[in-house]
């Protein structure tokens, strides 16, 4: 019974609180209903919470009360409890029944039973009698029976489970226990009869099966039968070896049945040996041995015998080193007995003979069998050479043993005896020779003919046994195999995304081996398109690009093989962004580009892409995406790029006739007319006008125009129009004002840079106005007029060599721009010819070739020949053949082969070619030429003209036809050479790389070049090393020594003057005051020449004022000292000096004035030709200042 526990107080029913509740307050809650122990008190409201009062807490009992009054607690009025606290109860009157089952217990069967009768155990039992009613039940074995029945329990179904149950009114208990039900007579067992039984043949043991016995039962029906023999328990019929050596076996068989019941009985099996030993004696012996000897020492292989049944017993008639007579037959007899008295027994001969030869091959040289490190040799048997077949010495017969095959196998013949080879003995010797009249041989040897050799040098011997004659050759085995590679990696082609320019990559390295099985030294080795790292161990990072890996092998003996592995990283690079420019008012255009480039890659491409190439664009932009799929790496390479269509204002005349170019939409374009170059806002635009951008579908619109205004009228200098912007507008002016003011002076170096800056603007307009181009050259051909080659009483103006390298790509410019436009240029200038074409790529298929030849009515001055710098008198012819008529008179020549064309972009596209020729080489300012003077006391200069070969839109470089450039010159001491642009820091200089000498005769030197550009012929001249060379060392000690000396003499010469003129004394006298004058003029004179000769050049009114001050004072020192001359000839030789009143003043007019007039007067003259040369234009003059 279970509950909460309330009481009754002052009429009313209350809870107890659980503090201090424990079984011994329960004990009495549960007595005081009539209830038997209590087993538990519950806490915490385990019967729910009450809803009276709670009155009491802090119950504390014995146990032994009998009333929960009579215990100790406190009142309902003095509690902190809540209903989550009331106290509960369990009371016996409610516990489980409690069952205890006896324990497992083992009996026997009833005799001569396959049972036991067994009375049923009863077990131990609890409960509350107060419930009344209870029962115990036992199931065994399927039924249900009572304590104490009777039950049969078969010996088969042991153990037997008995399950017990006790129940009453509301609870049922189990348990379990065993009965096992044991044999108790053992089985009964009669056991086979003894046996006697042989060993096995050759064994010292005998195999037997084991037989089953004689009867055998047990009462239980199974049993178990084992049998013990020589230590181990078999089974029946199972087979079992006996050895020979113990010889009567015991056998002990047991039967046991499942109660562990058994029986024995024994027998015995007696092994006996009735087999005698086997034994083999050695073959018989034949000794070969020297003359003069009566016996010998043989020893022979140890006779075996095999037998199960030891120890053996031996017996023999001779010992192995017994000594034996020399021609006499011996024979040897072995016995042998086993433990069982069996005999054996067997017997061979020793003859010993005189007299014998041997001769081996020699040497033998082979090379491996394929994949192997060795191979099989074989050769022909040693001769053998008897000298007598007894050994008694009787005659001396001496003669070789023929080797005769035969189907018996292999021997020896010797007149009418037969040798017979065999190994019958396995010794491993070539056997026995031996006739039948009992003269035999044995030749015993490590090696036989076909045994396998390895590499190397293996010696061979063979010997007679029995003596020491023998003979020894040497079997060489080469290797001549190179080793091998094992999976050497295949060639791979891997791509690599836009992002990357390298790939890394493994691979499997190539296992080498070589047939001799040595190891084989691998050496690696790297080259192409690597970047970063290549191992020998297979690992790599690789660039775009093919990369060549190879592995070489090499074996001992120098044998070579080589893996190679070719890695190509292939990427696809996409063309550049560009922009394309739609027809001018037109909303479209067809935009062409080139297709991606698979770099890397020489197989086929598969190119998919949005867009072709050649496709019409509205304006706008528009993305172009290509890939690339290589199936093999399941991979696509992707690249893209934009493209970027700009509309354009057509041209377009206003009605104040103001024409407007071809404007890019969003552009601001200026007015074609522009402000003549005499006002203040030369070369601006007259307007200005927008070109703007719209939606579709307009997409660009000319804007009302802006006029502005020119300025004022002013003066134009060469410093003015070089800051001027040059247009198509007014190129013409431009140029024509450069022409102008060339013709008239630019002898100044300082102009020269001035004018080349302005070509490079009028080239850089873009003008292909033939009367520009006219113009260019013209002024090109001044310029080279005007600062051309030294003249004996002038030198040349120093050009810088950037300055008229920007004239020369000027002019190359220009052409251009006329030859696109018009399509033919031809222009004549003293110093420079141009001819330029352009033609349908039929006409040029035999080559084409421009020659500048002299002119049929124009016939020179002296021999015939033109005037050094100038082309007067010439002119330049095109040919459609690489072949020149040999009756030209040709001064300079370009050819190009018929094949120039395959070079052109398209195959309608019209070839362009271009021929200039310059009179001389003012223009290109070769640093190697000077470098050169004065080297080997000769001088390198261009010798004659400078020709110059271009092609439109064609690369001419690294050409397989050259280009053949021939010029007219006597000298055989030549260089070919071409101007490379690249060279001295983009200035350029002659170069001799790309150009050849082909050939040269008494009038012409013909030069082939593999590019196109300009070209001369260099010439070195004996004996005429220029005096101007600046840099020579005895030029350089001779300046040193010079100013030293000059400023010696200032130092000594003012001290002089200063001494003179601070002491009066000193100064007094004509002799006194001339020698201070003279002193002073030469002191002036010294300080002019280390002041101001290098300070005066490249100025020529700086040189032509030093010049006159040296002049000058020169004249005035030397007129001093005729002075003093003179003063000293009175005073020494006239007896009555005479008295010349002012002679210092006098002598100051002569020494002073007459030297300056006399300098004017030259100073002057030399400088009239300036002066008449500014007032007229008709023709180039040149003058010079030199100070040396």
């Amino acid at each position: 019974m279970e509950g909460r526990v309330e009481v009754f107080w002052n009429g009313a029913w209350g809870t107890v609180c659980d503090d201090d509740w424990d079984l011994q307050d329960a004990t009495v809650i549960c007595r005081e209903l009539g209830f038997g122990e209590a087993y538990a008190a519950p806490h915490r409201a385990a019967f729910g919470g009450g809803t009276g009062d709670i009155l009491l807490h802090n119950v504390e009992c014995t146990g032994n009360e009998q009333t929960v009054f009579d215990c100790p607690a406190r009142s309902h009025r003095d509690h902190n409890c809540g209903h989550s606290e009331d106290a509960g109860v369990r009371c016996t009157g409610d516990r489980p029944v409690i069952i205890i089952c006896p324990s497992n217990q083992t009996i026997e069967s009833d005799p001569n039973q396959t049972f036991a009768t067994v009375n049923l155990p009863g077990p131990a039992a609890s409960y509350h009698s107060s419930l009344g009613w209870f029962e115990i039940t036992i199931d065994v074995d399927g039924s249900t029976s009572r304590v104490n029945d009777e039950v049969r329990l078969s010996i088969a179904n042991s153990p037997h489970v008995l399950q017990f149950n006790a129940s009453d009114a509301n609870y049922t208990a189990t348990c379990s226990m065993q009965i096992s039900v044991l044999v108790s007579q053992p089985p009964v067992i009669t056991c086979p009869p003894n046996q006697t039984i042989q060993t096995d043949p050759k064994q010292n043991f005998a195999t037997v099966t084991l037989p089953e016995p004689a009867s055998a039962s047990d009462n239980s029906g199974w049993f178990e039968i084992t049998i013990d023999a020589d230590g181990s328990t078999r089974r029946v019929n199972g087979r079992i070896s006996l050895s020979l050596a113990q010889s009567r076996h015991t056998l002990q068989y047991t039967a046991r049945d499942a109660s562990n019941n058994f029986a024995t009985c024994t027998m015995q099996i007696t092994v006996i040996d009735l087999d005698p030993p086997i034994m083999r004696c050695p073959g018989d012996i034949h000794r070969l041995v020297d003359f003069n000897i009566g016996s010998v020492a043989i020893s022979w292989p140890d006779v075996r015998a095999a037998d199960p049944n030891t120890p053996l017993l031996w017996n023999s008639s001779h010992h192995r080193g017994d000594m034996f007579p020399v021609g006499n037959v011996t024979m040897v007899t072995y016995t042998v007995a086993d433990q069982g008295g069996n005999v054996a027994s067997c017997n061979f001969t020793v003859t010993v003979t005189t007299g014998v030869e041997l001769r081996c091959p020699a040497n033998i040289t082979t090379a491996t069998n394929p994949g192997s490190k060795d191979t099989f040799v074989s050769w022909a048997m040693p001769q053998v050479i008897f000298s007598s077949l007894q050994g008694q010495g009787t005659r001396d017969m001496r003669t070789h043993l023929d080797h005769v095959s035969s189907g018996s196998g292999s021997f020896f013949n010797f007149y009418g005896y037969s040798y017979t080879v065999d190994d019958d003995d396995g010794s491993g010797s070539d056997g026995d020779d031996d006739d039948d009249d009992g003269t035999p041989i044995r030749l015993l040897s490590e090696n036989l003919p076909g045994d396998a050799f390895s590499i190397g040098s293996t010696p061979v011997s063979y010997r007679i046994e029995g003596t020491e004659i023998e003979c020894n050759f040497l079997v060489i085995v080469e290797d001549n195999e190179p080793p091998t590679f094992d999976d050497c990696p295949a060639d791979v082609t891997i791509p690599v995304g836009s992002s990357s320019n390298q790939v890394h990559h493994r691979w499997i390295p190539p296992m080498a081996s070589d047939n001799s099985g040595r190891e084989v030294e691998v050496t690696f080795s790297c080259s192409g398109a690597t970047a970063d790292d290549c191992d020998q161990a297979g690992k790599g990072t690789f660039s775009v690009g093919d990369s060549k890996m190879t592995y070489r092998a090499e074996d001992a003996s120098g044998n070579e093989n080589v893996c190679t592995v070719t890695v190509t990283v292939v990427k696809l690079v996409c063309p550049a962004n560009f922009s394309a420019l739609a027809t001018p008012d037109s909303t479209s255009t067809s935009v062409s580009w080139s297709e991606p480039d698979l770099t890397g890659w020489n197989g086929p491409t598969n190119f998919t892409s949005s867009n072709n190439s050649g496709v019409e664009l509205l304006i706008g932009a528009h993305r172009v995406d290509y890939q690339q799929w290589f199936a093999a790496y399941n991979l696509h390479l992707e690249c893209s790029f934009f493209v970027v269509v700009q509309g354009q204002c057509p041209t377009n005349t206003t009605n104040d006739g103001l024409r407007w170019p071809v404007a890019v939409a969003g552009s601001t374009a200026k007015s074609v007319q522009r402000c003549p170059l005499t006002t203040a806002n030369a070369g601006e635009p007259e307007a200005v006008r927008n070109c703007s951008k719209l939606e579709a579908p307009l997409y660009f619109r000319w804007e009302e125009q802006e006029t502005r205004g020119c300025g004022d009228k002013k003066k134009v200098s060469l410093e003015n129009v070089v800051k001027v912007e040059v247009s198509k507008g007014n190129a013409v002016e431009v140029a024509e004002f450069l022409a102008n003011q060339t013709s008239e002076s630019s002898k100044e170096a300082e102009d020269v840079a001035v004018v080349a800056s302005i070509l490079e603007n009028i080239a850089r307009a873009g003008s292909g106005d033939k009367e520009v181009t006219e113009l260019v050259l013209e002024t090109v051909s001044n310029v080279i007029m005007s600062v051309g080659p030294e003249t004996p009483d002038s030198e040349p103006t120093q050009i810088e060599a950037g300055t008229s390298s920007a004239i020369i790509q000027s002019v190359e410019t220009q052409i251009s721009l006329t030859l696109q436009q018009e399509g033919k240029v031809s222009i004549r200038q003293d110093s420079i010819h141009v001819e330029a074409v352009s033609l349908e790529p039929n006409q040029t298929r035999n080559g084409l070739s421009f020659v500048s030849v002299k002119q049929s009515n124009v016939t020179s001055p002296g021999q015939g020949s033109l005037q050094e710098g100038t082309l007067a008198g010439s002119e330049v012819e095109t040919l459609y053949s690489s072949m020149i008529p040999k009756d030209l008179d040709v001064l300079a020549s370009a050819r190009l082969p018929g094949n120039i064309t395959n070079l052109l972009p398209s195959p309608d596209a019209q070839l362009q070619a271009s021929f200039l020729i310059y009179a001389d080489d003012t223009l290109f300012q070769s640093a190697s030429i000077r470098e050169h003077r004065g080297e080997g006391n000769s001088t390198r200069k261009v010798a004659g003209s400078v020709v110059s070969l271009t092609v439109e839109n064609v690369e001419l470089v690294n050409l397989t036809e050259p280009v053949v450039i021939e010029f007219k010159e006597e000298s055989s001491e030549v260089h070919c050479v071409s101007w490379d642009f690249e060279l001295e820091d983009g200035v350029g200089d002659w170069t001799t790389d790309g150009c050849a000498l082909a050939e040269v005769t008494n009038k012409t030197v013909v030069c082939n070049c593999s590019h196109a550009t300009n070209f001369a012929i260099l010439v070195d001249v004996k004996g005429q090393a220029p005096d101007d060379k600046d840099d020579t060392p005895a030029k350089q000690a001779l300046d040193i020594i010079s100013h030293v000396g000059a400023a010696l003499s200032i130092i000594a010469l003012a001290i002089t003057l200063i001494i003179y003129l601070a002491i009066r004394k000193l100064r007094s006298g004509k002799s006194r005051q001339i020698f201070i004058n003279f002193c002073f003029s030469l002191f002036m004179l010294y300080i002019v020449f280390v002041a101001g000769v290098d300070n005066a050049k490249g100025s020529g009114g700086g040189c032509v004022f030093v010049a006159a001050l040296l002049h000058y004072l020169t004249l005035s020192t030397m007129m001093w000292m005729a002075v003093e001359a003179r003063n000293m000839y009175v005073s020494t030789v006239k007896v009555f000096p005479e008295d010349t009143p002012r002679y210092m003043l006098k002598a100051c007019l002569i020494a002073w004035a007459a030297s300056l007039s006399l300098v004017l007067c030259c100073t002057s003259a030399s400088l009239f030709p300036l002066v008449s040369s500014s007032s007229t234009t008709s023709s180039p003059s040149s003058w010079s200042c030199a100070v040396s």
